[in-house]
C-alpha cells in the first residue's frame, strides 16, 4: 500500500482544490459526490499509475493478507519518536497508521453505516443453528445492519463512541459481530484501500478546515433502500477555515 503514496498526495491534494471555492463561499457541499469522485480518481490512478495492470490486484491482495511489507520497514517505523508523524506537512501511509484514534473514528463511523448492510454466504454442510435446520448448499443473508446496532453485542447500540475500539473493548467481543468489510477469508478485498484512502482524505482536509452542520444537513440522515448504504439525499455540510 505504501508504494501508492504519491497517487494518494495527487489525489487528496486535488480533492481539496476542488472543495476550496465553495468552502471558501460559505456554500453546503454535496460530500457524497464530492467522495464518490475522490474514490474513482484513486482506483484509476492507481490501475494507470502502477507499472502492470495487474499490479494493482497484487498491491489489494498482499493488503487483504496484510502482507505489504518491504526490506526496508523498520525505516518507517515510528516506534522511537511517536511524535513523528506531527512534524510532518502531509498525510501519508505510515504516519496515519500511529493515529490510533482516527482508527476508531472510521471503525465505529462503519459499525453505524456499514458499506453494505448485508452479505450472502451458501452453508458447505447441512447444520442446525439455535434449533433451525439450514440444510447443505442454502444461500443464507446475513444482515450487517442489524448485527451491528444489536444490543447484544453493543451497549447503546445508535450511540456514536469510538472507545468501543479501543484494544481492550475489541477484545471483549465475538470478531463476528462487527462486518463493515465481511470477515474472513472472504471478506471485502478492497477494505485496506478504503481504510487507507478515508484516512488520508479526512487528515488532509481537517489540516485545513472544519467540517460544519448547516441548514442542508439532514438529521437524522435517512439512508437508501438496498444492500449498498447510502445517504437517500445526500450529505450536505459546511467547512470552515482553520487559518
Amino acid at each position: 500500500m505504501r508504494a501508492l503514496n504519491s497517487i494518494f498526495k495527487r489525489s487528496y491534494e486535488q480533492l481539496l482544490e476542488n472543495l476550496k471555492p465553495k468552502a471558501e463561499a460559505g456554500e453546503p457541499i454535496e460530500f457524497k459526490q464530492v467522495f464518490g469522485a475522490y474514490t474513482m480518481d484513486i482506483i484509476a490512478a492507481a490501475g494507470f499509475g502502477l507499472d502492470k495492470p495487474k499490479d494493482l490486484l497484487q498491491m489489494m491482495l498482499n493488503a487483504h493478507n496484510d502482507k505489504d511489507v518491504n526490506d526496508d520497514e523498520a525505516l518507517h517505523q515510528y516506534e522511537k519518536d511517536p511524535e513523528k508523524w506531527k512534524k510532518r506537512d502531509c498525510p501519508n501511509y505510515d504516519n496515519i497508521q500511529k493515529m490510533d484514534y482516527l482508527d476508531r473514528v472510521f471503525s465505529e463511523t462503519v459499525r453505524l453505516y456499514a458499506p453494505g448492510g448485508r452479505t450472502g454466504r451458501q452453508v458447505e454442510k447441512e447444520m442446525i443453528v439455535n434449533g433451525y435446520k439450514i440444510p447443505k448448499k442454502s444461500e443464507i443473508m446475513i444482515t450487517i445492519h442489524a448485527i451491528h446496532r444489536d444490543p447484544e453485542f453493543w451497549e447503546e447500540p445508535d450511540k456514536f463512541d469510538p472507545e468501543r475500539f479501543t484494544p481492550e473493548n475489541k477484545a471483549k467481543r465475538h470478531p463476528y459481530c462487527y462486518l463493515p468489510f465481511g470477515h474472513g477469508p472472504r471478506s471485502c478485498i478492497g477494505m485496506r484501500l478504503a481504510q487507507v484512502e478515508a484516512k488520508y482524505a479526512l487528515v488532509y482536509i481537517l489540516q485545513h478546515y472544519r467540517f460544519k452542520t448547516c441548514e442542508e444537513t439532514e438529521i437524522p440522515i435517512q439512508l437508501t433502500k438496498g444492500g449498498i448504504t447510502k445517504p437517500a439525499n445526500g450529505m450536505k455540510l459546511k467547512l470552515e477555515s482553520r487559518v
